[in-house]
């Protein structure tokens, strides 16, 4: 019986607002590259994905390192340079398991330590060959697993001699509620988001209920977020529902009163 390798995918998980033009548009870029790129060159490489997407009442952070402790393979995608990325980067270097490193094109500058490592730059737009973009990546995977002899290529040349090793079993209950009360001290706004109704809306309708702030209308909204009128109609009428409002006005007045840019500046 064949045992199937797993790979644990490490990458921003949703795009910022500050970039979304960067990317064409589209609020939901990296989910649409987990799915469409990621997940196909994982299978083709014969890897079954694990998704960075953490579900369920588990710990985030538990699963994460859990994941990345006993992995076959990291898959890392270090576009945009986001510091939570590089972040479970370190922690897989530190326990010396392979990881097979991926940028878009898009980002133009990396960190120079890692730069020694063997990196794919893969294409971010939304019109490409997909075919081709998902065999380059496959084949990138498939190599940097098997050199990896199932160790970390950053070892080689740091000379590291002991590696770090995972042992939730020696966490008591008293340390992980510790944490826990520790980052909800440090971060209460967790629970400020989700009693407001902004928690209910997805990344594409709190841009456009900002823009309804600002008072741009649905042609408006349309051609700066480069979807159609009428689907900006649609987003518009969810929008109201989720809110619990009658109108455009009563929405724009919901926002500032319960400060959206304030939430958004918080994420």
């Amino acid at each position: 019986m064949t045992t199937i390798l797993k790979c644990f995918v490490i990458m921003p998980i949703t795009t910022p607002f500050s970039y979304i033009q960067n990317y064409n548009g589209d609020s939901d870029h990296f989910t649409n590259i987990l799915s469409h790129l990621f997940t196909p060159a994982l299978e083709k490489a014969g890897f079954e994905t694990i998704s960075p997407k953490s579900t369920g009442s588990e710990l985030i952070h538990a699963d994460i390192i859990a994941n990345l402790s006993t992995s076959d393979l990291v898959l890392c995608d270090i576009s945009m340079v986001n510091p939570n990325v590089f972040f479970e980067f370190g922690i897989r270097c530190a326990l010396d398991k392979p990881v097979a490193l991926v940028k878009d094109d898009k980002t133009e500058k990396v960190p120079f330590d890692i730069g020694i490592i063997n990196l794919h730059t893969y294409k971010s737009a939304p019109i490409w060959d997909k075919d081709e973009e998902i065999e380059r990546l496959s084949v990138h995977i498939k190599e940097s697993y098997d050199k990896s002899k199932d160790h970390n290529a950053l070892w080689k040349y740091y000379g590291i001699k002991e590696s770090g090793a995972f042992s939730p079993e020696n966490a008591t209950v008293e340390d992980k509620l510790d944490f826990i009360i520790q980052k909800i001290a440090s971060d209460n706004t967790i629970l400020e988001i989700e009693k407001s109704g902004f928690s209910n809306l997805t990344q594409t309708e709190t841009r456009i209920l900002l823009l309804i702030t600002e008072g741009k209308t649905n042609r408006e909204i349309a051609v700066r977020l480069m979807i159609g009128e009428g689907t900006t109609r649609n987003y518009v009428s969810s929008i109201l529902q989720k809110l619990g409002v009658n109108n455009r006005a009563e929405a724009a007045a919901y926002a500032v009163e319960n400060d959206l840019k304030g939430h958004l500046s918080i994420d």
